[in-house]
């Protein structure tokens, strides 16, 4: 999935995150995946369902909170995007220095 949605292959890629999921539901990082995938085509709805189902099984993992959040800013549901922000800023991690920064300018303007 993660190779066809650097090729643009959009369909490929939830195809294959679809796949993976069918497989194992628990496997996150597809869910993930298929949850940013979705909010970057205009399906918000369908992303928030994925994300916060991955969300229940695993609610230290940063990046979900992070693209749950992109999701919920786009529908202009603020105040779900603000918690999501902020438990991103919570449970990220070193390597996601860069990201927490701009986490925290975005917070400034919601």
């Amino acid at each position: 999935g993660k190779i066809a949605g650097e090729r643009v292959d959009l369909s490929r890629a939830e195809e294959a995150y679809r796949k993976a999921l069918s497989i194992d539901p628990g496997l996150w990082e597809a869910a993930n995946n298929l949850g940013a995938l979705l909010g970057r085509t205009g399906r918000t709805e369908e992303a928030r369902l994925v994300l916060e189902k991955a969300l229940a099984a695993n609610p230290n993992e940063p990046s979900l909170h992070l693209n749950l959040a992109v999701v919920l800013e786009k529908e202009g549901e603020r105040t779900g995007a603000r918690r999501h922000y902020e438990k991103f800023l919570q449970h990220a991690r070193g390597g996601q220095v860069e990201i927490a920064g701009r986490i925290r300018r975005k917070l400034e303007s919601l």
